[in-house]
């Protein structure tokens, strides 16, 4: 009996013992924090760090206070957010950014954090991602796509990228290409994005775009006919990958030289550069999206990382930061269309050969 009654006192010694220690490691973590305030941090240096100034990140925390759980002893709005911005754009792991001099937390903490912050992120998103709402707004697009393609009524290019994600423990073959997610993007001509839709990896380009919000939206604005009448009619572009429909206007596969069918073609792959170069400025930034990274959460939760640096993404560009421009790359002419001989399809070549007799003869 005393025997056992000297182990549980030892064991209680070390529960003690474990417990002063976590308490004084918070206690320094606390202390550090609030003598090394990242925001006072040189702006180049900064910059580095979170992809942005001061000022802006300010904004941001202003933006995302009132979605943060912060009840005065617990870590304040500024660092949780610099903490997921400086995870997002360095694309490491949970333990390397928790131990950074800026904001110091356990990584248990800081795991705690991410899934706060990132989901206050996506409350932003109907602020910062928006696809365009009224006359001006479709006529400032337009009127810019016109500029480069030649023709009115390109609202955005689409294009789908997969990120890479952790294998899924459950369902794993839903994730078949390469344990990848689709995200489908539109893009305009100032590399903003116009709307995101996410899902699995095994998914092909053309369902991603078939079960779009956007492509239900594109065909409310088609059957509006006060719409057509005052406006015009409006598309988005694509590459070859996708079919072609009356509101999605591809590229012709193999078009003959010096025809007005090939014209029409180069002036698309041209124009809808945008969002490759608009994903290759993201992945820069945010380089846990980068084709080098893994995402290694669940999927729902990296769906929600990949959304919520896209909020970022358009965020900053909203502020004026600078983002280097990546080069065109025009897409690959041969890329094969999609076998979808429906109704639509044959609307849509029939709206596509107006456009090419009405603008490229």
């Amino acid at each position: 009996m005393a025997g056992i009654m000297l182990a549980a006192a030892a064991i209680f010694d070390v529960d003690d013992e474990v417990q002063e220690r976590r308490r004084s490691t918070r206690a320094v973590y606390t202390f550090i924090r609030q003598v090394n305030n990242p925001l006072f941090m040189g702006d180049e240096l900064f910059r580095r760090y979170y992809r942005m100034t001061p000022r802006v990140a300010d904004l941001l925390v202003n933006l995302l206070a009132p979605y943060l759980n912060y009840h005065g002893q617990s870590i304040e709005p500024h660092h949780q957010v610099l903490a997921v911005v400086r995870f997002l754009a360095e694309g490491g792991y949970q333990k390397g950014v928790s131990a950074d001099v800026h904001h110091p937390m356990s990584q248990s903490t800081f795991s705690i954090i991410l899934h706060s912050v990132i989901p206050a992120i996506i409350m932003l998103s109907d602020q910062f991602i928006v696809f365009p709402r009224n006359p001006v707004e479709r006529q400032i697009i337009s009127q810019r796509f016109e500029e480069k393609i030649g023709f009115p009524g390109v609202l955005g290019a689409l294009d789908c990228t997969l990120p890479k994600i952790h294998k899924p423990v459950e369902h794993e073959e839903a994730f078949l290409n390469h344990h990848q997610q689709h995200s489908l993007n539109i893009s305009d001509t100032d590399y903003n994005i116009l709307s995101m839709r996410i899902v699995n990896g095994s998914t092909h380009d053309q369902f991603v775009w078939d079960f779009s919000e956007v492509k239900e939206h594109m065909y409310s604005l088609r059957a509006n006919l006060e719409i057509v009448d005052n406006e015009g009619r409006y598309y988005v572009i694509g590459d070859s990958g996708y079919t072609v429909s009356p509101i999605l206007l591809t590229p012709l596969l193999n078009a003959a030289p010096n025809t007005p069918e090939r014209r029409f073609s180069d002036a698309l792959r041209g124009a809808r550069c945008v969002v490759e170069q608009t994903f290759g400025i993201i992945k820069e930034i945010f380089r846990c999206l980068n084709k080098d990274r893994s995402l290694d959460y669940d999927p729902l939760f990296a769906c929600e990382i990949v959304k919520a640096c896209g909020v970022l993404y358009n965020f900053l560009r909203h502020n004026g930061i600078p983002m280097p421009i990546p080069p065109r790359e025009i897409e690959d002419a041969y890329r094969g269309e999609q076998d979808q001989v429906n109704h639509e399809y044959v609307l849509g070549v029939q709206e596509r050969q107006g456009i090419i007799d009405d603008y490229f003869y």
